[in-house]
């Protein structure tokens, strides 16, 4: 074998005019489309993204770019989203952008989100349009919001047409609120009505809340809504949560105090509940000037447990909130994508029993909290630094400070701080101090009127004290006065919700004043009854001072149970209702001599006597004076009203300085005693004097002049 051997490549040898390929034993004319005759006589392909018009090409400048490319130097570019009308082209100008498209530097430039072209071949952004329902704001299309524009390219947030119940702001359409109504079309914010219970605000209708009743409204509300609170205390819980008196979840509001007359919106919360958790998955929930104090957590954040939630609290104060974990006032967590912004807000005593490194104030677990000095229009007091942790990667202001915000009040008004509205004057109980805030005064004490300008002028009792010498006294266990300026014991008086507590530290034939107001929880002694008068007797009698001393039942349980084995126990002037038990809803009586004079007994519901079930062996009297009824009911049909059994039941009219009406007759069954039969309801009305005015149970002076 020939050695050394090799592998050749062999090309033909061709006449003059003719070429051929290594490999193939035969010449051609020309070399085919898409190729040129290179140096060393052999067809070579154009380069990439280009062609030859025809055959027989015979250098490389005869190969031209393809169709939708252009030669860009020594080779050939795409013109992206766009075309050519042939091969050949030369410049990126001949380009034809497609649709939605414009040409740029280099290549066809998609118009910005919301935006599109009329047509193919635009040259300029200026060519691509807005969309319909969109409009021109500086370089981007913005929505109208809820509205719509009658065709594509508008320019001005003006060309937007709102829906109903919207209005066209600044920049979109905006709600007019839950409850408010607008026709569509509509311009301003004036243009929108709102319903019963709201009113029309800065930007839409704002609900009308009570503080106590804050969840109810909440639920009610729609995302971005308002809610206005009326100064007051939201001291129980809504029942979602069992460890959070209040939770605002699964939708965004913005919830304000009105301070009005510089009165303060409580939150509190109570044993083993944190206050507030907010958790809103999106969106941003805003709270300002409002108190969260006395939360007490098993686990984190006292006062307030954010979770995957925008927050932003605005002259919010934190005081006495517990946590056992972390968090004494503010618990964040999430996974890293929310943000907590404080503004101007007081903390104040805030603990976590775990110590500093368990944040007694704020505990951040991965989210972004920014701490700030108060709002503008408020003037700053900056108070300690805050005892804050913050852990996992969060972001927290460090250092931060606790502030006192006190709003900037034209001359001749003045504000609370931490409240947002100016008065005129300082309400009761307070006085203007040096920095034109109003102080309240020293504790117990309080002032006749508002409008105080001096420490001096709190020189009357608070309520439930009286004066004792120089210094205020605390009315005993249960009780309280009717106003402020009580000058002696004597003008203490049984709160009607602490008439257990008064029963039991009274003796045979006492007499105990009840203020006005509602008992609506046991006292534990049976669990029949809310409120049980055994083992002795008294006078319980409701004060003249206005208002209603209320009794009130519960399901399963009658109102009042009285078994004084001897003497006689008088009620005068109460009301009992909503009792619902087996036998007497609101008043059971047993082996008592019992008096009620003007008493109301409604909507009680028992099997047998479903105000009044009276029972015994024939020894006792109850005697009845002007007593009305009303909506009780006994499922047994045996005594809607009274139900007695071996008693002496007597009942009367009204007594003798009362005008009485008489009412319906009363559904009642006598089984082996003695009643008065027929017996009627009756409304008792007081014969009042000149000069005073009123119904049952007594009359009030008018006003001088009046």
């Amino acid at each position: 074998m020939t050695t050394p051997a090799y592998s050749y490549s062999c090309l033909k040898e061709c006449p003059v005019g003719d070429f051929t390929f290594s490999g193939p034993g035969f010449c051609i004319d020309v070399c085919p489309v898409g190729s040129y005759i290179s140096g060393d006589q052999a067809c070579t392909s154009c380069p990439e993204n280009s062609s030859t018009s025809s055959t027989g090409s015979t250098s490389i400048d005869q190969c031209i770019c393809d169709a939708n490319f252009y030669l860009d130097g020594s080779t050939c570019a795409s013109c992206g989203s766009g075309t050519t009308t042939s091969t050949g082209s030369t410049s990126f100008s001949q380009c034809m952008c497609e649709a939605n498209f414009y040409l740029g530097d280099s290549s066809c430039v998609s118009c910005t989100e919301n935006s599109s072209t009329s047509s193919t071949g635009s040259t300029s952004i200026d060519q691509c349009i807005c969309d319909p329902n969109f409009y021109l704001d500086g370089s981007t299309c913005a929505s109208c919001g809820s509205g719509t524009t009658t065709s594509t390219g508008s320019t001005s947030v003006s060309q937007c047409t709102c829906e109903a119940n919207f209005y066209l702001g600044d920049s979109s359409c905006v709600s007019c609120g839950s409850g408010g109504t607008s026709s569509s079309g509509s311009t301003a914010v004036s243009q929108c009505s709102c319903e019963a219970g709201s009113h029309l605000g800065d930007s839409q209708c704002v609900m009308e809340c009570t503080t106590s009743g804050v969840a109810t409204c909440f639920a009610s509300a729609s995302n971005g809504d308002e809610l206005e609170l009326s100064p007051g205390i939201l001291s129980s819980g809504d029942g979602i949560d069992p460890y959070t008196q209040l939770a605002l979840q699964n939708k965004c509001a913005s919830i304000g105090c009105s301070n009005v007359d510089g009165a303060a919106c409580v939150w509190q919360g109570a044993n083993l509940k944190r206050v507030v958790k907010i958790s809103n998955n999106g969106g941003i929930t805003n709270i300002s000037f409002v108190t969260v104090k006395d939360g007490r957590s098993a686990g984190s954040g006292g006062g307030m447990f954010v979770e995957n939630s925008n927050v932003l609290l605005i002259v919010v104060a934190f005081i006495s909130n517990r946590a056992s974990s972390r968090g004494g006032a503010i618990y964040v967590f999430d996974t890293g994508s929310s943000t907590v912004t404080l503004k101007g807000n007081f903390l104040d005593e805030n603990t976590s029993p775990r110590g500093d490194n368990y944040g007694p104030d704020v505990y951040n677990w991965e989210e972004t909290v920014i701490i700030y000095t108060c709002p503008a229009g408020y003037t700053e007091t900056q108070g300690s630094a805050l005892n804050n942790v913050n852990s996992d990667g969060g972001t927290m202001t460090d250092p931060a400070y606790s502030y006192s915000c006190l709003k900037e009040c034209p001359a001749g008004e003045f504000s609370v701080y931490g409240r947002a509205t100016c008065v005129n004057a300082c309400p009761v109980g307070s006085y203007i101090s040096g920095d034109q805030a109003c102080t309240s005064c020293p504790e117990n004490w309080s002032t006749s009127s508002t409008g105080s300008t001096s420490v001096a002028e709190c020189n009357i009792c608070d309520v439930s004290y009286f004066l004792d010498g120089s210094s205020c006294t605390s009315c005993g266990a249960g009780e309280t006065t009717v106003s402020t300026g009580s000058t002696s014991v004597d003008q203490c008086m049984c709160m009607t919700s602490g008439i257990a507590t008064c029963f039991a530290s009274a003796s045979n034939g006492d007499d105990i004043l009840m203020s006005p107001g509602t008992l609506s929880s046991t006292d534990g002694i049976y669990f029949t009854s809310q409120l049980t008068l055994q083992s002795k007797y008294a006078t319980i009698t409701c004060s003249a001072d206005g208002g209603a001393c209320i009794l009130q039942g519960a399901t399963g349980k009658g109102v009042v149970l009285i078994k004084n084995n001897g003497g006689t126990t008088t009620l005068s002037f109460l009301v009992i209702k909503n009792g619902d038990y087996n036998s007497g809803g609101g008043l059971f009586v047993w082996n008592s001599n019992v008096v009620l004079i003007l008493v109301s007994l409604i909507d009680n519901a028992a099997v047998n006597g479903g105000a009044m079930y009276v029972h015994n062996i024939g020894s006792s009297l109850v005697t009845l004076q002007g007593c009305s009824f009303a909506g009780n009911t006994a499922s047994s049909s045996y005594g809607p009203d009274v139900y007695n059994r071996g008693e002496t039941v007597a009942i009367d009219t009204c007594p003798a300085e009362y005008t009485a009406t008489q009412g319906s007759a009363l559904s009642n069954i006598n089984y082996g005693g003695t009643m008065t039969t027929p017996a009627y309801s009756f409304t008792c009305q007081n014969a009042c004097h000149p000069g005073e005015f009123g119904n049952f149970p007594t009359c009030t002076e008018c006003v001088a002049g009046e």
